[in-house]
């Protein structure tokens, strides 16, 4: 009776009807339960398809609500009035991006989109200064239009609402008995733009239709959540605790069903004032428990959704080491915070050893669940807080994808959630790239409503997804995956795999229905062991003894001498046997009588153990890979073989890390050839100088081509080095000038041998070729740089830097007019005939000026075809002076040079160029000095060595003084060759 009293309602039994006494017109039947479903209208059974365990009569009062809040909100425009988005730039003039390009099936479907958004409102036709491409996302059989919008996020004015603070939101959810959840249709289309301004910014190119523009606030966009967060709190903030609101989802938790009903009719109101739409379909009301922002909401409390840990709680036992070994690597970098975890693990890392057999037991499988338990729960898995950062870190393999949702708490990374899924047979044939962004993705959008409006970091072993924030032009799969993304405020930080083990061992989960990876590209258990964790717990190999057991294998010299020293001791006195095993009395000149007579006996190596001992006297970690004098020492002091010497050269010269390692104490290969050049513009090269401060010209980059037969030097300047650029200056500078040149020599710089240029060296029929890698002195213009480089910061005013490109043509002029070494004469009288004349020239200032009468005709005709014969004798002079110094320079040079050639098939070593790092934590000059090793696949005449790695990769051509020969190493066990 306390109930219907509280709620007004008046019932007449008789008639089996029901009504609420301040709307009396409005009478309802009782039901019975068993037929509720099926009587129940149909525009209440979507009302209702979230109710959950409600009396009968609840049921029916929550109907009702809902269904007036339904019909209520039918009338509500869906275009709130509460607030507007705006959109503020910083710093930068309008972008205008070019359409992509679309097939004429996808151009239909974009118009078709078009007009369906032009009839609804969304969008008008524009005449904006700024233009973005439309990308068309395949759904199924169909298109969804969405809009690149990364250049306008790019210059956009970030907001800096601050998003709702979840522990918040969930400590007043504590008490909650009913519970009902909203979703708002569509719900950033709901805000108006606010001015022409902010219409104009989303501005958006469709091809045969036009410019158009949005009206309301379109997905994409940076401020967006900010800005729904604002308009969502500006209306139920006054309601909190018992509603609340996080972007879209709209919670209402009471302790009472009278309140309930109360603060449901308030809600519907608010939003019919404020002119919103709900989505029906994805509404729940009247519930006793629901998932909300990642946890489970009930009676009882709030308790973590299982979905964040199920991909550790459901991580199958390991069946092999391999397995082991990555989900002990997993556990390792949280043992901080597993108590006892050394000897929880006993009974797993006890299966580690070489000689062990796999027998796995209820001993391990009690310890495999107590380490499971420990990663899903406190304190390993904390609750986040919103005012710090978070970390993604995702990984994926051949079968499936994972991620880690990261905080740090008192300076130690905390996991918030575990995800994990595997591959569908169609991602399978992802490349790798795109596997590991498919991870990121799906690790983002696990992880919603803990990322959405915040500034997050993705951490990932595949450097190369950097690309995903810079890719023009996507398609199909891409585009989604960057559309999907837009939204979110990331950065992608890389980590080597054995720094993200979590991430890596929960995209290689493995399932019974799969086979184990039998190619293991990062190893768990090695990041555990070099993490701070368990360097003694988990053992990967057995110690190498530091003396050598009896011979194994059959050693004819060791047997024989074995054999005299045994049956003619009186013949060997140098020789001795002690328990089976042979030695040699050497004496050690340099300490002499201080020398202790025991230490002369020295152990004799049989054959096949000889490798085993050269490993351990220069491989090992207390040997140091040191030179082959100190490894000879270090093992004559304890051993001894014939040859000893020798094989120290032969294992030193073969060992890996010291061929990668150390520099190379020979001869540079590489001979200089001098090039023969005989006509002017036959042979120009190009190069980049910059990027310099920029320009009051905007200009950041110089461009500098040459001539090679008569040194005569353009100055470029230009505002970006992009191949369309650099193609464009060279048709202007070069082909509409001098001509076509036969030979274009440029360096290896992306924007050198793009698509771009090699379109037009084939064009006008020029041979495009390139230097070796690295190998910059082999272009002939990085001379001419250095003078150019020279003269700019000789004139250059030292506080302004940016004036670097003010005096280009005067200093051309100054290369240009004056007598070049190898030719003898000026670039400018090889090209004209004549010198050319200074502004400033004192001589020709001051000189009386000479009146002489016109020529006549036939003397001008005279003149001129003497100064031609004149000028081809000067050319074919030049010619002659160029052969001569360039050989002059290639013997100077060739005097420190091998003439010695790699051959095709030759295995080799090419110098490293790593850049030091602080992101991956790398030093140049802690790397190797070589990489390797590749195969040589071709050599040109000089020298130069195309190269392929060990998957037949092309790995670029380079120059043999850049090379190093690579000797195949002795494998683990084996013998001295």
């Amino acid at each position: 009776m306390d109930f219907i009293q509280r709620n007004g309602l008046c019932v007449d039994v008789l008639n089996h009807a029901w009504w609420f006494a301040d709307d009396e017109h409005q009478r309802f039947q009782f039901l019975p339960s068993t037929s509720l479903e099926n009587q129940t209208p149909a525009s209440n059974k979507i009302a209702c398809c979230g109710v959950k365990e409600l009396t009968l009569p609840e049921k029916n009062v929550i109907d009702v609500i809902v269904s007036d809040g339904l019909k209520l909100l039918e009338n509500s425009p869906g275009l709130t009035t509460k607030i507007v988005h705006k959109i503020e730039i910083e710093g930068t003039q309008p972008i205008k991006q070019r359409a992509y390009n679309y097939s004429a099936k996808v151009s239909e479907a974009m118009h078709l989109e078009l007009d369906k958004m032009l009839h609804s409102g969304v969008v008008e036709p524009s005449h904006s200064s700024w233009a973005s491409p439309v990308v068309m996302v395949r759904k199924g059989d169909s298109y969804r239009f969405c809009i690149d919008f990364r250049k306008l996020n790019q210059f956009t004015k970030k907001d800096s609402y601050p998003m709702p603070n979840i522990n918040t939101l969930l400590d007043s959810l504590r008490r909650a008995v009913y519970l009902s959840k909203l979703d708002l249709k569509q719900a950033f289309l709901q805000v108006p733009l606010a001015d022409e301004d902010t219409k104009d910014l989303t501005s958006f190119i469709v091809p045969g239709r036009g410019l158009f523009r949005f009206r309301t606030m379109p997905f994409g966009l940076t401020n967006s959540p900010a800005t729904f967060q604002r308009l969502v709190d500006s209306v139920f903030l006054d309601l909190y605790p018992h509603v609340i609101a996080f972007l879209d989802d709209i919670l209402i938790c009471t302790s009472d069903f009278e309140t309930h009903c109360t603060l449901l009719k308030e809600v519907f109101r608010r939003l019919y004032e404020s002119g919103l739409k709900i989505n029906e379909d994805k509404c729940e009301f009247g519930c006793r428990e629901v998932r909300y922002l990642g946890y489970r909401v009930n009676v009882d409390g709030i308790s973590v959704d299982p979905e964040k840990s199920e991909a550790v709680t459901n991580y199958p036992p390991p069946r092999n080491i391999t397995e082991l070994r990555r989900f002990l690597g997993m556990a390792g970098w949280y043992r901080r915070f597993i108590p006892e975890f050394s000897s929880i693990s006993v009974p797993l890392t006890s299966l580690l050893g070489k000689k062990r057999d796999w027998k796995w037991s209820k001993e391990q499988d009690r310890a495999f669940n107590r380490l499971k338990s420990a990663l899903t729960s406190a304190p390993v898995l904390a609750r986040p807080n919103f005012e710090m950062p978070f970390s993604l870190q995702t990984d994926a393999s051949q079968n499936g994808i994972g991620a880690a949702l990261t905080q740090v708490h008192d300076g130690e990374e905390r996991v918030i959630t575990y995800c994990s899924r595997s591959l569908s047979s169609a991602e399978r044939n992802y490349s790798v790239t795109e596997k590991e962004c498919l991870a990121i993705i799906f690790g983002i959008e696990k992880n919603r409503q803990y990322l959405e409006g915040a500034e997050f970091k993705v951490i990932t072993d595949h450097s190369c997804l950097k690309w995903l924030l810079n890719l023009k032009s996507p398609t199909g799969r891409l585009a989604r995956w960057i559309l999907r993304l837009q939204p979110y405020n990331y950065s992608v930080e890389y980590r080597k795999g054995k720094f993200n083990c979590v991430a890596d061992a929960l995209s290689r989960i493995p399932s019974s229905q799969e086979e184990c990876l039998t190619a293991i590209t990062r190893s768990a258990a090695a990041a555990a062991a070099k993490s701070p964790s368990s360097a003694d717990e988990i053992p990967t190999d057995d110690p190498v003894p530091t003396l050598p057991q009896p011979p194994t294998q059959k050693d004819e010299w060791y047997e024989r001498k074995l054999y005299r020293v045994q049956n003619q001791p009186d013949d060997h006195p140098d020789w001795k046997i002690e328990d089976g095993q042979l030695y040699y009395c050497r004496k050690s000149f340099a300490k002499g009588e201080l020398q202790d007579p025991s230490d002369n006996w020295k152990l004799v190596v049989p054959w096949n153990l000889r490798a085993r001992i050269l490993r351990e006297c220069h491989d090992d970690l207390q040997s140091g890979h040191l030179g082959v004098a100190k490894t000879h020492w270090r093992i004559g002091r304890l051993y001894y073989w014939p040859g000893m010497y020798q094989d120290v050269i032969r294992h030193i010269r073969r060992c890996d890390v010291c061929q990668r390692v150390k520099p190379q104490n020979e001869t540079p290969r590489g001979l200089m050839y001098p090039r023969y050049l005989s006509k002017p513009w036959d042979i120009v090269s190009a190069d980049l100088m910059g990027p310099f401060p920029c320009s009051s010209l905007g200009n950041r980059y110089l461009l500098v081509l040459e001539d090679l037969f008569t040194k005569w030097v353009e100055l470029v300047p230009i505002r970006v080095a992009t191949s369309a650029v650099i193609s464009n200056r060279f048709r202007s500078v070069i082909l509409n000038r001098y001509g076509t040149p036969s030979v274009l020599i440029t360096d290896n710089a992306s924007n050198f041998i793009s698509s771009t240029i090699q379109e037009l060296a084939a064009a006008h029929g020029i041979k495009h070729t390139t230097t070796p890698l690295y190998h910059c002195q082999a272009n002939p213009t990085e001379r001419a740089n250095r003078n150019v480089r020279q003269l700019i910061i000789s004139y250059l005013d030292q506080e302004h830097h940016s004036k670097w490109d003010a005096y280009l043509g005067e200093l051309q002029f100054a290369l240009n007019s004056v007598v070049h070494s190898s030719t003898g004469f000026s670039p400018a009288f090889l090209n004209y005939g004549r010198e050319l004349q200074a502004s400033r020239c004192y001589r020709a200032a001051n000189s009386p000026a000479r009146s002489q009468p016109p020529p006549s005709d036939l003397s001008a005709h005279n003149e001129w075809a003497s100064r031609m014969r004149k000028l081809d004798e000067l050319l074919h002079l030049a010619e002659k002076n160029l052969l001569k110094a360039g050989t002059q320079q290639s013997q100077r040079y060739n005097l420190r040079r091998s003439s010695e050639r790699f051959k095709v098939g030759d295995q080799v070593l090419h110098r490293s160029y790593l850049l030091s790092s602080s992101v991956d934590k790398t030093a140049a000059k802690l790397g190797h000095k070589y990489v390797g090793p590749f195969k040589v696949i071709s050599v040109s005449p000089a020298g130069s060595c195309r190269l392929a790695d060990d998957q037949g990769r092309d790995a670029g051509i380079w120059h043999p003084s850049k090379l190093k020969r690579y000797h195949t190493s002795i494998a683990e066990g084996g013998c001295v060759p």
